[in-house]
């Protein structure tokens, strides 16, 4: 196959890996596995096999060596402190790299043919906007407000019936 068909056909794969990303809930590092799968064919460190066994190893030096031995890319945030301890015996270097990314709470990122890996932090919560519980009897001139936990400015918003 051509090298420009394989770039083609390896973009198209990353789109609607994206974009199944979306449309599927998967666990996250089931959507990095399908990433560094489609990756793989752009190297093939990836697929290479590794037995490797380490005992409290810094997790950078774990992969830098594991880069380094395959020829891959990877550049690991400076801030990850954490010891590794596995052994690991006729795994692809994709697999071992999913298996961190959920032992041990890491995100993966792919630019071009760089791997980054950093600690994963979840996305924010989209907090739902609660509305005020506001009313007023015209017959007995009596307002009400049910007021817990709201500020100042959400409450002379609602009764002003403007933004501020």
């Amino acid at each position: 196959m051509p090298r420009s068909l394989q770039k083609i056909v390896m973009i198209v794969l990353m789109l609607l890996n994206f974009s199944m990303r979306f449309l599927l809930a998967q666990d996250r590092c089931d959507l990095i596995g399908n990433q560094l799968q489609v990756l793989s064919m752009e190297i093939p460190g990836l697929e290479q096999v590794v037995d490797v066994s380490v005992s409290k190893m810094p997790v950078q030096e774990f992969f830098r060596s594991l880069a380094a031995t395959n020829k891959l890319n990877i550049a690991v945030d400076p801030d990850l402190n954490i010891p590794v301890t596995n052994s690991f015996t006729d795994v692809p270097v994709r697999d071992v790299l999913i298996f961190m990314c959920r032992e041990y709470g890491l995100d993966i990122q792919v630019t071009g043919r760089i791997i980054s890996i950093e600690k994963y932090s979840p996305p924010k919560e989209i907090t739902e906007i609660k509305s005020l519980l506001i009313s007023y009897d015209t017959s007995s001139q009596l307002l009400s407000m049910d007021l817990k936990n709201d500020s100042l400015s959400k409450v002379t918003r609602e009764l002003n019936g403007c933004i501020i």
